[in-house]
């Protein structure tokens, strides 16, 4: 593992327990991991990569993947294919909601069919603020200050800006075995572990069984509590949606900073792109934010 992200994710799922070392994980001495490398040593990858290693891992045993990366704003067919095979395999399919704090229907593989899609919560049991919201979430489970396994001469923090050689999320300094993340990355391989739990339990259970044991036996803290149930207007980025025919096809996200303002989350369905609704919505955004007394709008680009 050249990068960390995918020991960092196992450690979650696997690590031992009771041996008086490190982490427990959550499926610990219950489960087996078939690891898979689909992204290079910064964690980008190709769509068609990432569908060949679902299909790998369906073919090879894999009864749970946990599929800790994500697409914003595309829908890969390779990608979405290779999950649905694994889905006539039998397999349960675990994918992070992402962390851009946007709408998750945005989001591939987390909003493909019989995929179970996990966004990240806080210490508190509240939405994490970086996690990707909306109705196509499944569950949530802690995605904040999460201590895991750290891949040899690994630091996914690390920033080159700054004057120092290892970043703070390394335990125990350069030699350090541990690691503290934040993320949907994060809080998705705690529900692969239960589904791996369960499966161990219930060795004849049925994927479908085990995907609606995790859905339906969650608590819903926020309503059974009585607090309101974020949405995108409580979140650091604020959104314009276009819908058509009650679905949503286009949207912008803005954070406000004063009398500066970024446009950021602009996403267009691939069926409309070409189409001026991009244009139109980033219009309208920066109207708003003129009216609110933004003087500056930066639009920010990846890539």
């Amino acid at each position: 593992d050249d990068h960390g992200h995918g020991t960092f994710v196992a450690g979650i799922i696997g690590a031992v327990s009771n041996n008086g070392i490190g982490i427990s994980g959550v499926a610990y001495n219950h489960a087996e991991i078939l690891p898979v490398k689909v992204l290079n040593d910064v964690g980008v990858g190709l769509s068609a990569d990432i569908a060949e290693g679902i299909r790998y891992a369906a073919d090879n045993g894999a009864k749970v993947l946990n599929l800790s990366l994500g697409l914003s704003g595309v829908r890969p067919q390779l990608v979405e294919e290779a999950v649905a095979y694994a889905v006539s395999k039998g397999c349960v399919v675990v994918a992070s909601a992402g962390n851009d704090a946007i709408d998750v229907a945005f989001v591939s593989p987390a909003s493909f069919p019989n995929v179970i899609a996990v966004a990240a919560t806080d210490a508190g049991d509240l939405p994490a603020p970086f996690s990707n919201y909306g109705d196509r979430n499944d569950v949530a489970a802690p995605g904040v200050d999460i201590l895991s396994l750290r891949a040899k001469g690994t630091d996914m923090g690390f920033d080159p800006r700054r004057d120092q050689t290892i970043s703070p999320f390394v335990v125990g300094g350069v030699n350090g075995q541990y690691y503290w993340g934040d993320g949907t990355s994060f809080a998705a391989p705690i529900v692969a572990g239960l589904a791996a739990l369960y499966w161990a339990r219930n060795p004849q259970a049925l994927a479908s069984t085990i995907r609606d044991r995790v859905r339906f036996t969650t608590e819903a803290l926020l309503r059974e509590a009585g607090l309101p149930v974020p949405g995108p207007e409580d979140w650091p980025v604020h959104f314009l949606v276009e819908q058509r025919d009650g679905e949503v096809v286009a949207c912008v996200g803005h954070e406000r900073h004063g009398e500066h303002a970024l446009l950021r989350s602009v996403v267009v369905h691939r069926e409309h792109r070409g189409s001026d609704l991009g244009t139109a919505l980033v219009t309208e955004a920066c109207k708003q934010l003129a009216a609110h007394g933004v003087t500056d709008v930066y639009l920010l680009t990846v890539g």
